[in-house]
């Protein structure tokens, strides 16, 4: 059809065409049909326009521009022109030669868009920003300030982005004085504009750093010819504009606004940032805990004021810190004192004490107060924060159902200073007090999303995810947050062996991501439509942000998880489910472009700064979480290579994606590619283990989960693939050569080793039992994901055990031949090892139910009744019955012992499971084999 279309030229067809590699995902063959349609009519307004926006879906830049010259000289309109400048801006910012982009791409477009000015056909706002922001990009910064402040400058909707503009050119000049005069004029009309406030703060430290003789830093060009009349240009100047600035802010009283009176914070910390001597001293005799402390007087009452000041805490010194502390709490206490002896006390005013009260806490906590508590004393103040929980439940009735009501930070913070009780103590009775007293608070129809995701980070930690399920859908995940924040589900439900409901979830993030990528080009040509072309630029980076987003990398990867691990009953259908990921190996090039979008600072914490998340440490997680990937792909690619290699050679009827794949097919090249994606993962492998990054502690409860890295690299899986891999590579390469004798002798000599893996598989399964019974006697039920890994390794394992089978087999006739001499004694210890695996899983059942039913017995679960394991024979049945559910099992809060009983019976139930799975697994490769 799209090669008629030139003599066709419908456009009903055309557009049906369009919509379907649209859905397709094909953006490349719409392209080609409007290639065509143009070749056909090339001064056709609405094909070139149509094959414009079609090299805007594939990024192809200097295509865009060619088509839009053609429709600037065909049709003469400024929208093809604009879009011709664009496509031209865009180069330059694709390009990887940044000095190409700044010497060609970038002044071309200048060129361009002045040329337009001249001739007065600049039309609209976003042409003058498209302009400004080209001179931004060469760093042309007086001739952007030029165009804001002339004439052109007029046609800006949004005066105050025109304004913040105005004043970051300024400041990249560097001129100081000017930048702290403008800065001033503008917060005498508005005081509580912080981005203005932040201008001026820098202004004064750089014009305070310029002037004194002893600082060493004057690379200011013209400092010395500077005019400073109008500009603070001391310490004593910048005091009296902010005191007055807070003076008029005072006058206000309850509505007084934050701004001026973090200034002076600000001040300080740029000058301790530059070394810059005396900057404590800014307001003269004030202290710093003063101003502390004055702010607190002011702002105390305000959720917020707590991270008002938290960027600031590390200004003070162990002395201030005390200080400050007992300041702030005999403040809070002369206020409780004084509501007790009112009668009629108004909720408003109860309210502001309870949070002044909250803000003490928080700051003796974040102050490292809580550091210094013995155990009794932490206990003391949890009973004394659930008492306060208690007593302000009272007020809940003064807010809506979806505000956040005050006394829900005492939950948080007796929850986390239980967490430090647990890890000094490592007494998981404290996780299960924790999540006794968030249950109690999350099930009076509390919608406070805080609660409900330190929650599922504990349920977590204990290896319990059946109740984190109903939290997913109660906090109802959806677009981008599934980015954002699926990394606090999907992952622990796949570690956890919660296979089924991870399945069901990762479909409409797979979904969601294909919508995305097919959805983001749309609005790039929207604006292109509309004229916005200040915001391609925008729209693209976020298009690649989602793209190529790490959450959706490893997505791909999961879901071949479960589908091998729960459905393939065949190396045809393992392989088809690998084909469907379109898998390329990993290359420097797609890891520089991998996009980690997680929020790992969404929970809230008042730690000291040191056990807090920091930028280092989020890091330090991205390149774990990466490397897991680049592990994780070079083993899926590595079994993809393989099996298709066995299906397209030794299967009967190949599939038709496999031979399409493998046409023109050379089985040594073939053979050459799995040596070298098998070595790659090697590597991949030995770089992982040598990880430092692999060190780092990360907050119990604000951190990422534990990442499944650590749990693969000790697994045992390398040991196992690098006995079966080569193998099943020398066979492939014997059998096509009709097995030659030494080929055949040494295919012969690498079976032979292989009932040494038994021995590899043994002691994981003798070190996963030992952890597992060691954690569940503590009360965590969390080394269930290193059963979990040791299945996954199993399933592999015998993935291609079953495609050596399949090559040694393939040849096989009713007459006894050499092939059939060859193969028999393959065939015989690849049996053998299938049996020692199968004895193996066995004696893992037998093991995990042995802890189960120690674990049942400890806690005297008579009440419920126990679910026996069945034998072999009863297990496939049973999970047809199942299909494999995953139960959601209730969580009995009615004391801290019925959590733990139930976060337990949650354990078990998963373990059970779990076993059941891993022997159904070895049935189902028993029928791919075939003996």
């Amino acid at each position: 059809v799209v090669k008629k279309l030139s003599e066709i030229l419908y456009e009903p067809l055309l557009q049906a065409l369009s919509l379907f590699y649209r859905e397709s995902h094909k953006f490349e063959r719409i392209a080609e049909v409007f290639e065509l349609a143009v070749a056909a009519q090339p001064k056709h307004e609405t094909y070139l326009s149509h094959l414009f926006m079609s090299y805007v879906r594939i990024g192809q830049y200097q295509k865009q521009q060619e088509i839009g010259r053609n429709l600037y000289k065909l049709f003469s309109k400024n929208a093809h022109y604009y879009w011709t400048v664009t496509s031209i801006v865009m180069q330059a910012y694709a390009c990887k030669n940044q000095g190409l982009a700044r010497t060609m791409y970038l002044p071309l477009a200048q060129k361009m868009i002045e040329k337009q000015m001249k001739s007065g056909r600049v039309e609209s706002n976003a042409e003058v920003k498209l302009y400004v922001s080209v001179l931004d990009m060469q760093e042309k910064y007086e001739d952007a300030l030029f165009v804001l402040r002339g004439v052109l400058g007029g046609s800006f909707k949004n005066q105050r982005g025109k304004e913040l503009a105005d004043l970051s050119f300024v400041g990249k000049l560097k001129r100081w004085p000017e930048v702290n005069r403008v800065a001033k004029a503008r917060l005498g009309k508005n005081s509580d504009d912080w981005a203005t406030w932040l201008h001026y703060a820098e202004s004064v430290v750089e014009i305070i750093q310029i002037e004194d003789p002893d600082q060493v830093n004057k690379d200011i060009p013209d400092s010395k010819h500077w005019d400073l009349s109008g500009a603070d240009s001391s310490l004593e100047h910048a005091h009296d504009f902010i005191k007055a600035a807070m003076d008029s802010e005072r006058a206000k009283g309850s509505r007084a606004n934050q701004g001026p009176f973090l200034v002076p914070f600000e001040l300080i910390k740029l000058g301790v940032e530059r070394g810059i001597r005396c900057s404590r001293s800014l307001l003269d005799s004030v202290s710093l805990v003063d101003l502390f402390a004055s702010y607190f007087e002011q702002f105390g009452e305000y959720r917020s004021c707590h991270s008002d000041l938290d960027p600031y805490l590390f200004l003070l010194v162990d002395e201030e810190k005390e200080e400050l502390v007992s300041k702030v709490r005999s403040s809070v206490m002369a206020m409780e004192e004084e509501n007790r002896e009112r009668e009629d006390l108004p909720v408003r005013e109860a309210l502001r004490v309870i949070q002044c009260h909250i803000f003490s806490v928080q700051l003796a906590r974040s102050l490292g107060e809580h550091d210094k508590l013995s155990a009794s004393g932490k206990l003391e103040l949890v009973r004394e924060m659930q008492e306060r929980l208690e007593n302000g439940e009272k007020y809940r009735g003064a807010f809506l159902e979806t505000d956040v009501c005050p006394v829900d930070t005492y939950a948080q913070l007796a929850v986390y200073i239980l967490a430090d009780l647990h890890e000094e103590t490592r007494d998981y009775v404290h996780i299960y007090e924790s999540i006794f007293l968030l249950e109690k608070v999350v099930r009076e129809k509390n919608t406070n999303a805080q609660l409900k995701l330190l929650l599922v980070k504990l349920y977590s930690y204990v290896g319990a995810f059946a109740p984190c399920i109903e939290i997913y859908k109660d906090l109802d995940i959806r677009n981008i947050q599934i980015d954002t924040l699926g990394y606090l589900f999907v992952p622990v439900g796949v570690s956890l062996g919660y296979f089924a409901w991870a399945r069901t979830i990762v479909q409409p993030i797979l979904l969601y991501f294909f919508e995305q990528v097919k959805s983001c080009p749309e609005y790039v040509i929207s604006a292109y439509h509309d004229g916005s072309f200040d915001k391609i630029i925008e729209m693209t980076k976020f298009q690649q942000r989602i793209k190529h987003s790490l959450r959706f990398a490893l997505a791909h990867y999961e879901n071949a998880t479960f589908e091998i691990f729960s459905k393939s009953n065949s190396v045809q259908w393992a392989h088809s489910i690998l084909y469907s990921l379109n898998l390329q190996p990993f290359t420097p090039e797609m890891e520089a472009n991998l996009s980690d979008n997680r929020d790992l600072f969404v929970i809230e914490s008042w730690n000291p700064l040191h056990r807090r998340m920091t930028k280092e440490t989020a890091k330090a997680s991205t390149q774990i979480e990466t490397r897991w990937l680049k592990v994780r792909s070079a083993a899926f690619y590595t079994m993809w290579i393989a099996s298709g290699i066995v299906e397209t050679v030794y299967s009967a009827d190949p599939p038709a994606t496999v031979a399409k794949r493998m046409t023109p097919f050379s089985l040594e090249e073939e053979c050459d590619k799995l040596e070298t994606s098998f070595r790659d993962f090697k590597e991949a492998f030995a770089q992982a283990k040598e990880m430092p990054e692999l060190e780092t502690k990360f907050p119990l409860l604000q951190g990422p989960p534990p990442s499944q890295l650590g749990h693969f690299l000790q697994c045992g899986y390398l040991e196992m693939m690098e006995g079966i891999v080569p193998l099943l590579r020398k066979m492939m390469l014997a059998a096509h050569k009709k097995w030659p004798q030494d080929g055949a002798d040494e295919c012969i000599q690498l079976t032979a080793e292989l009932p040494k893996l038994r021995e590899t598989f043994r002691k994981q399964r003798e070190k996963v039992i030992d952890v597992y019974s060691e954690q569940m006697r503590r009360g965590s039920g969390a080394a269930v994901n290193q059963v979990v890994q040791l299945g996954e390794t199993l399933a592999h394992a015998s993935f291609y055990v079953c495609m050596c089978n399949k090559v040694v087999t393939a040849n096989k006739t009713k007459k006894r031949s050499k092939v059939e001499r060859v193969a028999e004694p393959m065939i015989k210890v690849l049996k053998e090892f299938q049996s020692d695996l199968m004895e193996e899983i066995d004696k893992l059942k037998i093991d995990l139910d042995r802890v189960r039913r120690d674990v049942m017995t400890s806690y005297k679960r008579h009440s419920r009744s126990r679910k026996d394991f069945m034998d072999f024979d009863d297990v496939q049945h049973h999970l047809e019955m199942r299909q494999m559910k995953d139960e959601e099992i209730e969580i009995d809060c009615t004391s801290v012992q019925s959590v733990k009983k139930s976060v337990q019976d949650c354990c078990v139930s998963k373990l059970h499971e779990i076993t059941l799975a891993l022997a159904t697994k070895l049935i189902l490769c028993v029928k791919m084999m075939k003996w």
